[in-house]
């Protein structure tokens, strides 16, 4: 796939963060090595901290999805100082947050900091 935009020829996938052009006559201002500026890493964080919400704090993971209303239900395993946490999403429309951990209700929207190699279970509901 060829993209032209602001006069750069971007022959990178159209989801891919490019920063990385090429000064040949033959190939001037086409992407060089797209995945090898960032973009799986920058692509993670944004996804993780910018749509499904898990922010990492000093006091633990913090929950606080922005996710659109037509995605009902998401889950996502997550790896954070070391324990092993799975987050299920459910959305009922709303930007208010709610939390269950491994079955207790949980107040506020920061998880603890776990035992490391424990495993466990969130729930996330938005109202």
């Amino acid at each position: 796939m060829i993209f032209k935009n602001a006069g750069f020829i971007n022959t990178g996938e159209p989801y891919v963060f490019t920063n990385c052009y090429l000064k040949h006559p033959s190939v001037d201002m086409m992407v060089g090595s797209s995945w090898q500026t960032g973009t799986s890493a920058w692509a993670l964080r944004c996804y993780f901290e910018g749509i499904l919400g898990l922010k990492r704090t000093y006091e633990g993971l913090m929950i606080d999805p922005c996710i659109p209303n037509e995605w009902k239900e998401v889950e996502v395993h997550r790896c954070f100082r070391g324990a092993s946490i799975v987050i299920k999403i459910i959305n009922h429309g709303g930007n208010s947050v709610s939390l269950m951990v491994d079955g207790q209700k949980l107040e506020g929207k920061i998880l603890p900091v776990f035992e490391r190699g424990s495993r466990h279970f969130v729930l996330a509901e938005l109202y």
